[in-house]
């Protein structure tokens, strides 16, 4: 009886290995030899140059920095522009030690309250404005030519009040020779806030970021 058993079992284990080497060899389809293929490299694309600003600012000589505190903010502006350049939290420290910096341009020269006449791909104009203290803030004025010769005068004004965090922006655009300033693809102007507005933060794929 004991024969029977092993030699049935010796039997049954050569069948199955009989069937999965028929199987493996003469009826499943074999997965295809991958043919190498060459991969077309798309052409480099041309290098998108940065559209020159079309509108020409008529200050040239004048260069004047300006700061502001009102005992919360400490600002810094750039005649370049009439742009802020720093603005700082007084009550407030970073890691460093030192006032938290609210504007992080990471290097890259673009500033909050940048000025393009047109859509916000318009080219930003660049210029030197002149700058002076007000009671409660700083203001930048300029005077443009615009392509075809007409004249304006653009005015920005940050204002600020004893206290408070809030910052109080007015753009104003005056013709100075009664032509209005001609609207580029229906807008006529845009504002720039880029590239960050806040502290410097980590960036985490998942998860919350608190800041």
């Amino acid at each position: 009886m004991n024969k029977k058993i092993w030699l049935t079992g010796a039997l049954s284990i050569i069948a199955i290995f009989t069937t999965v080497f028929i199987y493996n060899n003469f009826i499943m389809e074999k997965p295809e030899v991958p043919v190498d293929v060459p991969v077309p490299v798309p052409a480099p694309k041309a290098a998108v140059q940065a559209a020159e600003p079309s509108y020409r600012s008529l200050t040239v000589n004048s260069y004047r920095d300006l700061e502001y505190s009102n005992g919360l903010l400490s600002v810094r502006f750039t005649s370049e522009g009439g742009q802020p350049l720093s603005l700082k939290l007084e009550k407030f420290s970073g890691p460093d030690g030192l006032p938290v910096e609210m504007i992080y341009s990471a290097g890259s020269g673009i500033l909050p309250f940048s000025l393009h006449f047109g859509g916000f791909e318009a080219a930003d104009s660049a210029g030197r404005y002149e700058g002076g203290l007000t009671e409660d803030g700083v203001i930048y004025s300029t005077d443009f030519e615009a392509p075809d010769g007409r004249l304006f005068r653009v005015s920005k004004k940050y204002g600020f009040k004893p206290g408070s965090y809030m910052l109080r922006f007015d753009l104003s655009i005056e013709a100075l020779d009664g032509r209005p300033l001609p609207a580029e693809d229906g807008f006529l102007y845009s504002l720039g806030f880029g590239p960050q507005i806040g502290p410097v933060f980590e960036k985490l794929n998942r998860g919350y970021v608190y800041r």
